[in-house]
């Protein structure tokens, strides 16, 4: 399926329900009311319409909510989406609450990978966030997730004030456990404009404050979701500059690519004193 802009899109993303366990403070109110079980898609109206995307070129499905694991139903709905023809890949993300519970399956169905929402690792703040004291089901979902076979990957969302003291702790779960750590930026819309978040240059600056004499690794992967474009690493040095950072060695296009990013996967390799930071956009968001 090719856009009005040439871009080939093979990735759907699918919202199976508005529910969700978690209250986190910059998405939801504590009193959210939910839409009535009639009036939101069955399953089997929801797998015919990714029947139809898939004559359209779409190979690649990303499950999500409110937090899908709560709707009744989900691990059948994922079964057979997964065992659909033309069907290559299917992801989910989740709070990671009731995780736990149906890794087995998940495993078993060949799930291709999962993102766990999870911006603490101290319970009294994941308490304060989500308002729910559900950190420890949420850690043995990770740990769980982590020795499967399943690709697991943590999203986070920094808030300054918040948990941004715990950035390189974060940063460490992919040294120390077998899973990718994306930071995300906070969506400045309904209750997210009540926190301050951290942007692409806020990361970098607190990289650089830790590791002043590191080579900088960027890789975007690709220019948008269907082309898969592989740019090649560029070297960089994080220079200090008034109100921040500075890239330096960034090439125009590179550069002009990277004011779209909205999320990093940072990886720091202490032996050969290098950060690799993999960026995406809002569109390679999966």
């Amino acid at each position: 399926m090719i856009d009005s802009h040439g871009r080939n899109i093979d990735y759907m993303r699918i919202s199976i329900t508005d529910r969700c366990n978690l209250r986190c403070r910059y998405c939801t109110p504590e009193d959210l009311s939910s839409i009535g079980h009639c009036e939101i898609l069955r399953f089997e109206e929801i797998l015919e319409i990714c029947k139809q995307a898939v004559k359209l070129g779409i190979k690649k499905f990303k499950v999500t909510g409110g937090e899908p694991l709560v709707r009744k139903g989900c691990i059948s709905f994922l079964r057979s989406l997964k065992s659909m023809p033309g069907v290559e890949q299917v992801t989910i993300t989740t709070n990671g609450v009731t995780l736990k519970d149906c890794i087995d399956e998940l495993e078993e169905i060949g799930i291709d990978g999962i993102n766990i929402s999870l911006d603490t690792l101290n319970p009294k703040t994941y308490e304060e966030i989500t308002r729910r004291n559900e950190f420890s089901r949420t850690w043995d979902a990770v740990l769980a997730a982590q020795a499967s076979k399943i690709k697991t990957k943590i999203n986070c969302v920094l808030l300054k004030g918040v948990n941004d003291h715990e950035f390189f702790n974060l940063v460490n779960l992919a040294k120390d456990y077998d899973l990718d750590v994306r930071f995300i930026e906070i969506m400045p819309i309904g209750y997210g404009k009540g926190f301050e978040g951290f942007n692409k240059n806020d990361l970098l600056a607190l990289l650089a404050e830790k590791y002043p004499d590191y080579k900088l690794f960027i890789r975007r992967g690709y220019a948008y979701r269907g082309a898969r474009e592989v740019l090649e690493d560029k070297t960089t040095k994080l220079t200090p500059q008034p109100g921040g950072y500075k890239m330096t060695s960034f090439d125009e296009r590179m550069e002009r690519m990277y004011n779209f990013y909205v999320a990093f996967d940072i990886d720091i390799d202490t032996d050969k004193q290098e950060l690799h930071i993999n960026a995406f956009s809002s569109n390679d968001m999966c």
